[in-house]
Parts: C-alpha cells; structure tokens; sequence
C-alpha cells in the first residue's frame, strides 16, 4: 500500500494541477449573468483534489516504509473495478446531454450504490433520488447555474 499511496498522491496530484492550468480554464466560459463564475465550483474542487494528493504523497514519503506492507500491491481484481467504475462514468457522461443532469444523476448514483453492495431499498431510494435533486436545487436556486 505505501508504493500504491506515493503514486496515488502523485496523480492525484498532478490531475488537479492539470485541471487547474488547463482543463477548467479551457471548457468554462466567462459569463456576465451569474453572480459566480461557472469555474469557480470546479477551481474548488481541483484544489481540493490537488491539496489533498499532495498530503497523501507527502504524508507517505514522510513515514517511510514504517508501518506499511510492503508485499502489499495492486490485484488484478481492483483493476477491473476500475474498469467498470470508469465505464459507468463514461455512460453517464454521455447521458447527461440527451438525459439530463436530473435523470442521468438518479440513474448513476443508484447503480454506484448497487455496485458497491448497498441493496437497502429505502437507502437506494432516498440516496439516489435525493442526493441528485438536492445538488440540483443547490444549483439552479442559490447559486443560479442552471444544470443540464
């Protein structure tokens, strides 16, 4: 796990940088009719994500090998739960124009929830439903950026 932390912190790391220089200023338009900046919730974000990974990657070059397996790695098993989690993203990507963020999110959350063994239907129910209407009320109502 140290090896895996070091490497996940990195890219962490290096993600949110990317995003930060590059990938939020390209695809945010500056806009006169909000009161936010559109960029301004992912530019939070992607420091969130950078900080974040540059403590794992720092925390775990300062411990050294102490306390860590060091036999334990990366299982082939992991990689294909990557796999699916990134194709379930991607779909969801891909819906989130012809469906809408409203619908799209309903759908991804509770298939989220069943890949990862939540099959309490009230939970499923409550979850998915209300996790995607409150971020989308939270949106459009208060912060006045309307979702797709």
């Amino acid at each position: 796990m140290h090896r895996t932390d070091i490497w996940s912190g990195a890219a962490l790391c290096l993600f949110g940088l990317l995003c930060i220089t590059y990938l939020i200023p390209a695809y945010t338009e500056s806009s006169e009719d909000f009161t936010l900046q559109p960029s301004l919730y992912p530019s939070f974000a992607a420091w969130v994500i950078t900080l974040m990974g540059g403590l794992l990657f720092v925390s775990r070059l300062l411990k050294g090998k102490r306390g860590a397996d060091a036999s334990a790695g990366f299982a082939l098993k992991n990689l294909w739960h990557l796999v699916a989690v990134v194709a379930v993203l991607a779909a969801a990507v891909y819906a989130f124009e012809r469906a809408g963020f409203v619908l799209t999110g309903i759908v991804l959350v509770l298939i989220l929830m069943l890949y990862v063994g939540e099959r309490r239907p009230l939970r499923l129910i409550a979850t998915s439903v209300g996790a995607p209407l409150f971020i989308y009320g939270v949106f459009n109502l208060i912060l006045e950026m309307p979702l797709p």
